[in-house]
């Protein structure tokens, strides 16, 4: 995934672009609606995804779940939730 991917697809609930996406040989599409990503809710406090799309540069993105778990803020959208998204460079060794 690159950052659109991040934002516009994985961080919305309930969508899957699946659908819309040819099967390569050999690959199955799996997955739908986001219930994977409601997966990693009940496997820990902390996400931490490290993604890439082809040649593009390798993203983390940070999550803490207890952000998502305000109660009585009818106002707070998912949206509005601020999460970390960095560019790591993988040129290097991890410290």
């Amino acid at each position: 995934m690159d950052s659109l991917d991040i934002k516009d697809k994985w961080l919305n609930i309930a969508y899957s672009d699946k659908k819309y996406l040819e099967q390569k040989k050999g690959f199955y599409l799996a997955g739908n609606k986001g219930v994977g990503r409601f997966s990693c809710d009940r496997l820990g406090e902390q996400l931490d995804l490290l993604t890439r799309k082809e040649s593009n540069n390798l993203l983390h993105l940070q999550i803490r779940w207890s952000d998502f778990e305000i109660e009585n803020n009818k106002e707070l959208t998912i949206q509005k939730i601020p999460v970390t998204l960095n560019i790591l460079d993988d040129t290097k060794p991890p410290n």
